[in-house]
């Protein structure tokens, strides 16, 4: 039986290839080396306000942690106790703090506490979001929490595997988080440390990129050479990768033996339970130079030490709190995927000869203006997805010399929308017009933007609305929004946006004049499809909007979706038509 915790801990954070670090992470060890937790929380860029969320959320964890110090043991039901106890405070301390400076703070939080019952280690966690813990035997990875994420359910459905989602446009659409009008959804899970006593919790940024062996062979090394390798690898690894996400990680190892020996902690100071600052001058690790800012900030971006873990679809729950909209959840991930297919197959035989947009019907001009949202997404309706080696253009890279060959990216710079809602409405007229009116109040559209319905459908006896967006009659890519109606009700409105589009809708160039230029750019046989007529589309990149020729190609033999700048022709974006291609 231990008379106390034994273990070693090495955390590292990196702001990345970001303008600012918004994860934050702690290790709070208790007094009497008989408790541990430890704890990240991932800002979400896409809501103003992250790093203010994921610091709240830190300080909030610490005032507790000390409260349960004073508690002469922790058992099961103690533990369980303070980790919803951790959240619920927490939430409303975000929220708080988010009045306090009229910001709408978001953040995801992943905590993992240790403790010592009878003399016997156990290990308990809680988590919102998609920030991660994951358990490791020495030889493999034994389990990992669930993502609160739609490309997680995407994995229960079959149609992605565990090792596509860090990848998957999806991935970081976030279904529970601290902070904002819905409460969060946690789940505990406890872990059998005779299957397993390594653990990382970690940011989204840390597992896209780690392998499960990369990261076992990190846990091989001694507490200083894993430190230096892992911020080694690191380095090397976002050298390819220039708009990745802040990344953060607490790696734990416990010794379950009977030596003596105390917590130790590679990277974190005495103060293990104090709040961190984010970095305020130029370090390698923390802060490496400055950064200039991106137009929009992205969607989730990381400061401090944090809890994200690969995903995987064995991941192990044993105790789960209520999953109530689980399965409605599931149900509109397939709407939204069949609505993307029917998006596609349908815009190839919409528009004129010469590509330009007719003016959609139900269309309405609204009067309001709405600034320019801080928020960035990577995919509609979520955060930043993890970049892989080919899936970011700087906005340099979207010009004709830098971008000769287009490069198939997966990410999207639009506004996250996910409200719950009590509209009544009797008609389609009236359901565009409300919804219209809301993302007006909740600058998630401009006054020269506009919805039209595209499709609708039915599951489970709710009615599906799918709703397109355009910028002055010209149809804005991946800009759609999700309405769930039932009996004139419609209680939940979901997707993504664009607010800010100022630019003309005027091509200065033809379709055959924009494809010219991209042949003479492109050093391998193109041809676009004759039965399909080139569109005119508005598509964001890298948070700059453009008017684009959308056309499907056959380049080198393959069939791509490719997106061509109509003022100067440089190739904007190349996606393969068959899903799963790239």
């Amino acid at each position: 039986m231990a008379s106390s915790i034994q273990c070693s801990i090495t955390s590292f954070t990196h702001i990345g290839n970001r303008a600012e670090n918004q994860d934050r992470c702690s290790v709070m060890p208790g007094p009497d080396q008989s408790r541990l937790l430890c704890l990240v929380a991932d800002g979400m860029g896409g809501h103003k306000g992250g790093a203010l969320a994921a610091l709240t959320i830190i300080e909030t964890a610490n005032n507790l942690w000390q409260e349960q110090l004073q508690l002469p043991e922790s058992d099961s039901a103690t533990a369980e106790t303070f980790l919803q106890k951790l959240v619920t405070d927490c939430h409303a301390a975000v929220n708080k703090a988010g009045e306090a400076k009229q910001l709408e703070p978001r953040s995801t939080l992943a905590a993992l506490y240790v403790y010592l019952e009878s003399g016997e280690l156990r290990a308990v966690s809680i988590h919102a979001g998609d920030s991660r813990i994951t358990q490791y035997s020495m030889t493999q990875k034994i389990h990992q929490s669930f993502d609160h994420s739609l490309a997680q359910l995407k994995v229960l459905q079959g149609k992605i595997t565990a090792e596509e989602m860090a990848n998957d446009p999806d991935q970081g659409t976030v279904i529970s988080n601290i902070g904002g009008e819905d409460p969060p959804d946690p789940e505990i899970t406890h872990w059998d440390l005779q299957k397993g006593c390594r653990f990382t919790v970690c940011s989204d940024g840390f597992w896209e990129i780690f392998s499960n062996e990369e990261v076992l062979g990190l846990f091989a090394l001694a507490e200083e050479p894993r430190k230096k390798q892992l911020e080694t690898s690191f380095l090397e690894k976002i050298r390819s990768r220039p708009k990745h996400d802040n990344t953060t990680v607490i790696m734990v190892e416990i010794n379950t033996s009977n030596q003596d020996s105390d917590m130790s902690n590679s990277d974190q100071d005495k103060n293990a339970g104090q709040t961190p600052t984010a970095p305020e001058v130029e370090d390698p690790i923390t802060n490496p130079g400055k950064q200039e800012a991106y137009k929009r900030p992205a969607t989730k971006e990381v400061n401090g030490n944090a809890g994200k873990q690969g995903a995987d679809s064995t991941a192990a729950v044993t105790g789960k709190s209520s999953k109530n909209n689980l399965w409605i959840m599931i149900g509109l991930v397939l709407i939204i995927v069949i609505a993307l297919a029917v998006f596609f197959s349908g815009t190839s035989e919409q528009g004129a000869a010469d590509g330009s947009q007719a003016q959609q019907d139900n269309a309405r001009t609204q009067d309001t203006l709405a600034e320019a949202d801080n928020g960035e997404l990577a995919n509609p309706g979520g955060e930043a997805s993890g970049e892989g080696d080919n899936a970011v253009l700087t906005p340099q890279q979207t010009t004709v010399n830098n971008n000769s060959e287009g490069t198939v990216r997966e990410d999207r710079v639009l506004d996250s929308v996910d409200l719950q809602t009590d509209i009544r409405v009797a008609s389609n007229e009236e359901l565009i017009e409300e919804i219209t009116d809301m993302l007006l109040l909740n600058d998630r559209l401009g006054p020269d933007d506009e919805l039209s319905i595209s499709t609708e459908g039915e599951v489970n006896g709710n009615r599906i609305i799918r709703m397109q967006q355009s910028h002055q009659g010209i149809p804005v890519f991946g800009a759609e929004i999700i309405a769930v109606e039932n009996n004139g009700s419609v209680f939940n409105i979901s997707g993504s946006t664009g607010n800010d589009i100022e630019i003309s809708i005027v091509p200065g160039l033809t379709f055959q004049e924009a494809l010219s230029v991209a042949e003479n750019n492109l050093p391998m046989t193109v041809s676009p499809r004759v039965a399909e007529t080139a569109q005119l589309l508005i598509i964001d990149i890298e948070g700059t909007y453009h008017l684009a020729w959308q056309q499907v190609m056959l380049i080198a033999g393959s069939e791509e979706r490719v997106f061509l700048d109509a003022q100067d022709g440089s190739i904007l974006l190349r996606l393969p038509t068959i899903i799963g291609e790239a």
